[in-house]
């Protein structure tokens, strides 16, 4: 979707046009929880797209449903993308279509915030902070509506979006299945981290003005961005499962190991880069009292399971990252069929 188009759904949804053959009502006014703006982008024989635009914390604050067109109520896919610039992270979710439509075709209500300052939204981007309170917001108004069935929803969030939704299960979000994808669980150490891999990268200053200093000068700020810096999951009922690559250049592989070893209740696995699970620690995770298991669960029947994997980067551009992926994936569909 082009800025024009975000611009025009943000002044006035008047000025905008929907789909004559959108299935559902057009002011987005289902029991009782409204969107304030609601533009439909695409309409296919099986799935409706919509341009959404809501309020938290007073902002404006643009997103993207894709959902069946078919009646009933179906289950829910929040996607909580990864980066600073939008929806569209290199993980094939587009507006108007790639992943979101992708999976809608699949069954899914695909529910996608684009978060504060991102995609034409109002304020500024906050790091795992506003952003959490963005997508409990448009989840919120998601779960109220006649397609959602608030009984399947399911997370996916990859780096900063799994920051924002090991946060977000962490505040209560309504979810049975979360998968986090190479999260960042540690601001200071990834600040830190980047100084010491890439000091020139523009990425640190962007962090230390969107944080508010350094670790050491804004200590709190970073502490309360951080999953780590609160307490576990052991509250939330859900499943979860943490991906990551020991050579991540971005989110050091330590962040998750150092997250799971928080809650003894994690299974913990090391996949080598021929695809092999071995019972030894992964590089940069020895030390935490963690048992790294002999063997992936056929069947994922835990709650909670951490898989790192070596040679794979932030991303999935090399062979073992797609088998991270695909580890998602597998996981995903066991939780929730």
């Amino acid at each position: 979707m082009d800025r024009q188009a975000l611009i025009c759904i943000i002044a006035a949804l008047a000025a905008c046009t929907s789909t004559p053959d959108e299935p559902h009502d057009l002011d987005g006014k289902q029991d009782g929880v409204t969107w304030e703006q609601r533009l439909v982008t695409k309409v296919t024989p099986n799935v409706v797209i919509e341009t959404v635009a809501y309020r938290s914390s007073g902002l404006l604050v643009l997103g993207q449903v894709c959902r069946p067109r078919a009646p009933g109520r179906h289950k829910i896919y929040i996607y909580a993308h990864g980066g600073f610039v939008g929806i569209a992270d290199g993980m094939g979710m587009e507006w108007n279509g790639g992943q979101c439509e992708a999976l809608a075709e699949q069954g899914w209500v695909v529910v996608v915030p684009a978060y504060r300052g991102e995609d034409g939204s109002e304020g500024a981007i906050e790091v795992c902070l506003g952003e959490v309170d963005d997508l409990m917001e448009m989840t919120r108004i998601v779960l109220a509506q006649a397609y959602a069935d608030p009984d399947r929803v399911a997370i996916v969030g990859a780096s900063h979006g799994g920051c924002i939704t090991l946060r977000a299960l962490q505040r209560g979000l309504p979810a049975q299945v979360a998968v986090d994808l190479f999260g960042a669980t540690d601001w200071s150490s990834i600040y830190h981290f980047w100084l010491a891999t890439v000091p020139t990268d523009p990425s640190i200053p962007f962090l230390r003005d969107a944080i508010g200093g350094t670790p050491e000068t804004a200590p709190v700020a970073y502490a309360q961005r951080s999953p780590l810096s609160h307490a576990g999951l052991q509250s939330w009922p859900g499943s979860l499962l943490i991906v990551h690559g020991v050579a991540d250049e971005v989110v050091p592989g330590s962040n998750s190991c150092a997250f799971a070893a928080v809650e003894a209740s994690f299974e913990t696995y090391h996949v080598d880069v021929f695809g092999r699970v071995v019972p030894t620690a992964p590089l940069g995770c020895a030390g935490l009292g963690q048992t790294w298991l002999p063997a992936l669960p056929p069947t994922w029947s835990g709650s909670r399971h951490l898989v790192m994997f070596d040679g794979s980067g932030h991303g999935a551009t090399v062979p073992i990252g797609t088998q991270l992926l695909a580890t998602a994936a597998l996981y995903l569909a066991a939780k929730m069929p």
